[in-house]
């Protein structure tokens, strides 16, 4: 049970990471930061957690 929860928690710290990632509003400085963050999005750790939560939830 302790791996799901810590999977589930680094699965939320990589969200709010990238939370402006949907945000909607139009101020250049705004839009700008979400263009970077969407060139610095770590696809590397997405997969990490992607298989870790495919192999804790093939466990249960």
């Amino acid at each position: 049970m302790s791996s799901c929860k810590n999977v589930l928690s680094d699965l939320e710290k990589e969200a709010k990471k990238y939370a402006e990632l949907q945000s909607k509003q139009h101020n250049i400085y705004k839009t700008a930061k979400r263009v970077w963050k969407r060139l610095t999005w770590d696809k590397n750790n997405i997969h990490d957690l992607r298989s870790r939560i495919i192999s804790t939830s093939r466990r249960g």
